[in-house]
């Protein structure tokens, strides 16, 4: 089969990590694959032992952190219109017989898809709002269901986002997709670990990343006679960094407090601290959960979103009330004050995050997604 990926991005962040294993699970099917990229970028040299070839289009995005004047949404249908017919374009230069959209918040990829009379499949890995703060230009309601028109079958990334594709859209063109999350490192040994009690968190410093939950957490009594410390590693707006930096000041922790800029050594990033913390309002997966499991690191997850489908409460991670300052404090406080307990779920996450996240189970899933909408 001869499949084409529409991408929102050219960058490597989660969304594009996961589409990349999809490319390699189906190259090794025997599939030739192209990409459509926006632009030029480490995405292309990623994917390239597993792409055929790949096309930049330039596509406009129907989310966004504001709504759209009635003016602009005008032109954006005029360009959504330019880029499916480029798509399409290229399509049947091709000769495709699929076409993949990645992600929520692009469309031009499934109407290139219908003008170009092929099957087309949307590959959701978010919630949108919930956890990237997005509105629909187009109203959630009007989307899902130009979504569930323009698509012979949807894959998502979890349960939960099924849960909440299925008010919009039938629960019978939805598929189920875990990703490989894949690691190329070593696991990591406890005597590579920081000996005092370090918090990480790694992603995007944002709003709906929270960071500022974890850096009221660390102002809690239990947690601050620890003498624990929080870094922070991701990118993100000097506005939000500095938001944070006072957030810490004012609460007495800034000498706590580390942010550093994103890192390409994952390895590198995970080795930095004893505790992985997410504390996202809504993880659609949770990827850099599994990667820290994987690498033999403990995992305390905001119970939200899709953290039980990645988490085993006591067992593969402990989970805290989502948004409470003070669950999170307690439970990492057990962790870090019990070895024991830090150890058997080091062990026990790492055996089953290795178990369940596969690329030969998500090419599994991926190749029984693609049967069912042929």
């Amino acid at each position: 089969m001869r499949i084409v990926i529409c991408c929102h991005t050219a960058g490597l962040a989660g969304a594009e990590l996961a589409i990349a294993e999809s490319c390699r699970a189906l190259q090794g099917q025997g599939h030739q694959v192209f990409v459509v990229v926006p632009q030029e970028g480490p995405f292309l040299s990623h994917v390239a032992p597993w792409i055929t070839g790949y096309q930049v289009i330039a596509q406009d995005h129907w989310t966004g952190t504001a709504e759209l004047t009635a003016w602009q949404k005008v032109k954006f249908i005029r360009g959504f219109v330019r880029t499916a017919l480029k798509i399409a374009a290229f399509v049947r230069a091709v000769r495709a017989d699929v076409v993949i959209t990645n992600t929520s918040t692009i469309p031009a990829g499934a109407l290139g898809a219908a003008l170009a009379r092929v099957h087309h499949i949307w590959y959701v890995h978010e919630f949108v709002e919930e956890d990237h703060g997005l509105v629909w230009q187009y109203g959630q309601t009007r989307s899902y269901a130009l979504m569930n028109r323009l698509s012979h079958g949807l894959i998502v990334n979890s349960l939960a986002v099924r849960q909440k594709l299925e008010k919009f859209i039938p629960s019978s063109k939805l598929h189920l997709v875990y990703c490989a999350c894949e690691i190329d490192w070593h696991p990591i040994r406890p005597s590579e670990l920081p000996g005092a009690p370090v918090l990480l968190m790694a992603g995007a410093i944002s709003e709906g990343k929270n960071q500022a939950l974890a850096v009221c957490a660390l102002a809690e009594p239990l947690l601050y006679g620890l003498g624990t410390r929080l870094v922070c590693i991701g990118s993100g707006t000097p506005q939000m960094i500095d938001r944070l930096w006072s957030q810490a000041t004012s609460l007495g922790v800034a000498d706590r407090l580390e942010i550093y800029p994103h890192q390409a050594n994952r390895r590198a990033v995970f080795a930095q601290g004893r505790i992985l913390v997410v504390a996202s309002r809504a993880e659609a997966f949770g990827r850099v959960t599994v990667e820290a499991q994987k690498s033999g690191i403990p995992v305390l997850v905001a119970d939200a979103g899709a953290a039980r489908e990645v988490v085993t409460p006591q067992q593969t991670g402990l989970l805290f009330e989502a948004g409470n300052a003070q669950d999170l404090a307690a439970k990492a406080a057990q962790l870090l004050t019990n070895h024991q307990d830090w150890a058997a779920i080091c062990r026990a996450a790492q055996e089953d995050a290795f178990n369940r996240f596969s690329l030969q189970n998500h090419a599994q899933q991926l190749a029984a997604a693609l049967a069912a909408v042929q």
